[in-house]
């Protein structure tokens, strides 16, 4: 299933799902979380190669506007922070692991295995 607007497609490939409301359920806000990340997705024009965008080095800093207007919005505190993969999250992705305390290198290949297998199922 392809969602219709890139970023329900983004939100259902990071859930390796076909299903838009797993894809929700799995990688969207929840009753309790007390954190989430905020993703801008460049716009590319249609046809663009992929990897052929470059995105801008000052992204980040044209888009805090709209990033604080969404935050106070929503009553929250923005944390300039990168994301960073954890075992927590795999979880909730319902990616099961043979072990507990993983190095961050193994816990990203779960993630990049699982988001590529969600075109297969």
């Amino acid at each position: 299933m392809v969602a219709n607007s890139p970023d329900a497609e983004f939100l259902r490939l990071i859930s390796g799902t076909h299903q838009i409301s797993k894809a929700f359920e799995r990688a969207g806000l929840r009753e309790g979380d007390v954190a989430a990340w905020i993703v801008s997705l460049p716009e590319a024009a249609l046809g663009e190669e992929f990897g052929g965008y470059e995105i801008p080095r000052t992204s980040y800093i044209d888009m805090s506007l709209e990033a604080d207007r969404l935050i106070e919005h929503l009553g929250g505190l923005l944390m300039p922070k990168r994301p960073v993969p954890s075992e927590q999250g795999l979880l909730r992705l319902g990616v099961k692991s043979e072990k507990s305390g993983l190095p961050l290198w193994r816990i990203e290949e779960y993630y990049m295995s699982h988001m590529a297998l969600s075109d297969m199922r």
